[in-house]
């Protein structure tokens, strides 16, 4: 189906439903905007599992055509239009290098392809990266996933529970109409999303929980190590076949964020790109739910910063070969918070960063933030460790600005922690006042000296930027699954009483904290329901469903020097 829309004086030709036959015979569809001028044009396609009629990329349609070129946005294998069965993540390899080199032989496409959007649809591009279509010569990747076990599925060992279930429910709303309930659920009317969140989130155990489309749930938690099954999209393991130039987008509060970085740092070691200044990256303290600037100010804010046209930008050097500056250009721009302000780098991880340890310390009373821990980068001596109780029933809540994101994305960002530093489950150290301002920007970790009574356990950090008001601000956590301790791929279980090392990746920021204000680490073994709650048995978690409470021991000595190990900036 034809029709042709006008708009800014200028006539647009739209293609509805052009088929679109994949390797297998599989026929997708897929919607073409392109100039009414005949001609062959640069592609921007977008291949997305949320309906192409909703067009999740940037720039959107219009613009693209307004800017000279064919913009194509297909519904991916097994979502609406298309047809299939739909296979998340896996499908994406092939299908995308098939759909690409669709794109570059048509009629109107003068063989040069880009690729754009964000979250799934950003992973549906490195997907495509890894295969190396001949004919993909840019892609602008946002807020999305580079590993699918590491950031998409669980972190630390631990399962993210909130993202998971948000979006296969999500998803399946979006597809009422193909009866994506689990065999035995349907009803006679449509189910109501905010019940399902609220029902679900206490469901043990995990992997029957009632949601739409468990079956791939139950397929993602049963390879709950680092294994094969997820080594084949994993974009590290292919950095070295990469070359496509990429403009990757990333925010400090996004559930994806390390991937942002980590691809751009691999691909600027280990990628084929032959051209300088490619990979590009930019980070700003956004979550996964743009636009979302919270208090950062008017220069946080997506659409004030132009972003449409950075990544037309970018598109336009690589794939019309304009001279816009894109080759000169730093490659790294960053929000540093605390400042407020956007910087260039020219490069990621920064080379003069310092890490820096800040040990924890306390009188064995450091629960809660009425405790007396605290955090200096003075090493430990004789210091007596500290007790917390973790119970399973009464995880420590993940914090956001309605606690529940409900039916939006959960709300990752830099809200107030004091609610649950109040509990004595939470153990807290923080610096004096600071007389001089120290900027964080790098990854962020926390090593920690630990026991629990418990075969398998869960340990939780935070890091916090606590203003003199009182407010303290999240600034980035992480949780390590005991089990994983030493590797992700070969769990061990703990013995019960003996003290262990484990290492807490909080991921990364860029956060100057102020005169006048603290650094504070917070340290627990639950965050609830952004990861999911280890029962603590040793058996595999997801299958488990009576609870043991454990008692832990968090150790700070000489012997056991536990301290929180930041990437500090000099500033003159």
């Amino acid at each position: 189906m034809e029709a042709v829309a006008r708009a800014s004086h200028m006539e647009m030709r739209v293609d509805y439903d052009v088929p679109l036959k994949l390797r297998d015979g599989v026929v997708t569809y897929i919607d073409v905007y392109r100039p009414k001028k005949d001609g062959r044009y640069p592609v921007l396609l977008t291949r997305t599992p949320y309906d192409k009629t909703a067009a999740y990329g940037y720039p959107q349609p219009l613009k693209g055509v307004l800017n000279g070129y064919v913009v194509a946005v297909q519904d991916v294998r097994g979502r609406y239009k298309s047809e299939g069965e739909y296979d998340p993540i896996f499908q994406e390899v092939a299908d995308g290098y098939d759909s690409v080199e669709w794109c570059a032989s048509q009629s109107w496409s003068n063989g040069r392809v880009g690729m754009h959007g964000g979250s799934y649809v950003g992973l549906t591009q490195w997907l495509a990266a890894i295969s190396d279509p001949p004919h993909l010569r840019a892609i602008a990747p946002i807020l999305a996933p580079a590993s699918s076990y590491d950031e998409w599925v669980s972190r630390g060992g631990a399962l993210q529970l909130q993202f998971v279930e948000h979006w296969l429910v999500g998803h399946s709303k979006e597809m009422e109409s193909r009866n994506p309930w689990p065999e035995g659920k349907q009803g006679s009317k449509p189910f109501d999303i905010d019940e399902m969140y609220d029902s679900t989130y206490r469901f043990l155990p995990v992997k029957d929980l009632p949601i739409p489309w468990s079956r791939y749930l139950k397929e993602w938690t049963s390879h709950p190590d680092r294994d094969e099954y997820w080594a084949r999209v994993d974009l590290a393991r292919f950095y070295q076949k990469v070359s496509t130039p990429a403009f990757i987008v990333g925010g400090w509060y996004d559930f994806f964020l390390q991937g942002s970085l980590d691809s751009f740092a691999g691909l600027r070691s280990k990628g084929k790109t032959k051209k300088s200044r490619s990979p590009a990256l930019i980070v700003g303290p956004w979550n996964h739910s743009l636009p979302s600037e919270f208090s950062f100010g008017e220069k946080a804010e997506w659409s004030g910063m132009g972003m449409e046209g950075l990544i037309l930008k970018w598109f336009d050097y690589w794939l019309k070969d304009v001279d816009n500056g894109v080759s000169r250009d730093p490659p790294v721009r960053i929000f540093v918070m605390g400042d407020e302000v956007w910087r260039y780098e020219n490069e990621w991880p920064l080379s003069r960063q310092r890490l820096t340890k800040f040990f924890i310390h306390s009188g064995g009373d450091a629960n809660s933030s009425r405790g007396y821990g605290t955090l200096s980068r003075s090493p430990p001596e004789e210091e007596e460790a500290d007790r917390f109780v973790y119970d399973p029933l009464n995880p420590v809540p993940t914090l956001s600005e309605d606690m529940v994101a409900r039916s939006t994305y959960p709300s990752e960002g830099p809200h107030d922690q004091s609610r649950a530093e109040s509990r004595t489950d939470v153990l807290v150290y923080s610096t004096a006042p600071l007389e001089k301002d120290i900027e964080v920007t790098g990854r962020v970790a926390m090593k920690l000296f630990a026991s629990t009574s418990a075969a398998d356990t869960d340990f939780t950090a935070k890091l916090v930027d606590v203003r003199p008001s009182g407010f303290a601000q999240l600034i980035a956590d992480g949780i390590i699954r005991a089990r994983y301790r030493n590797s992700r791929a070969r769990p061990v279980l703990s013995t019960p009483g003996v003290v262990n090392e484990y290492t807490v990746d909080l991921w990364s920021t860029s956060n100057v904290f102020k005169v006048g204000h603290r650094i504070r680490v917070d340290i627990s073994s639950s965050n609830f329901p952004k990861f999911d709650r280890n029962l603590n048995s040793g058996k595999p978690v997801v299958e488990e469903s009576e609870p043991l409470v454990a008692l832990q021991r968090v150790l700070h000595d000489a012997k056991h020097p536990s301290h929180l190990i930041l990437p500090v900036i000099p500033r003159l």
